[in-house]
């Protein structure tokens, strides 16, 4: 469903067709109108704030609601923003996976501290309860549109590698 559209806006932003594909399968299952009660659009979920700011970046003309909900948007604004929040995740999916559904600045500040954490041990440190098990849906679902899409039966396994720690920057130098 939708095979040609998240694979091209995937593509085209440098991310995991698989990983999109699990994303939206936690966010709406696929309901393309999907709203949430706090008010998440599309099939990606956006809020408008946020998708109204990433259009912005993409020169993507969305002036409402409606525009955001167009599966063609959606997916294009979806995928530019998901792309943002792994790059500040620096490439690790469980950190951005958890950076899409709770704030990146919530994830971040999850990072360990002085060494890696295996990837299913830090999810397990997520403090947000309905975040931990966003992240645990997203990778599993991920695994299975990876294998669909792919053939590929290691999928969880090659996504789950050790988090390692948040960067430090020192005063002066």
């Amino acid at each position: 469903m939708y095979r040609p559209l998240i694979e091209a806006d995937a593509g085209r932003n440098g991310i995991d067709t698989a990983w999109v594909y699990g994303i939206i399968r936690q966010e709406s299952a696929f309901i393309f109108d999907a709203r949430s009660d706090v008010g998440a659009l599309g099939l990606m979920q956006l809020m408008p704030q946020t998708g109204f700011i990433t259009a912005r970046e993409i020169n993507l003309p969305i002036t409402g609601d409606r525009d955001l909900i167009d599966v063609a948007n959606n997916v294009d604004v979806g995928t530019h923003y998901l792309a943002d929040v792994l790059l500040r995740a620096r490439g690790e999916e469980p950190v951005a996976t958890a950076a899409y559904n709770a704030g990146p600045t919530a994830a971040i500040s999850w990072l360990p501290v002085r060494k890696p954490l295996p990837a299913d041990i830090w999810i397990e440190t997520i403090p947000y309860r309905q975040t931990r098990g966003y992240v645990k849906n997203v990778l599993a679902f991920t695994a299975i549109y990876d294998y669909l899409l792919n053939g590929r039966q290691d999928a969880l396994v090659t996504r789950m590698k050790p988090i390692p720690p948040a960067v430090v920057v020192a005063n002066g130098g």
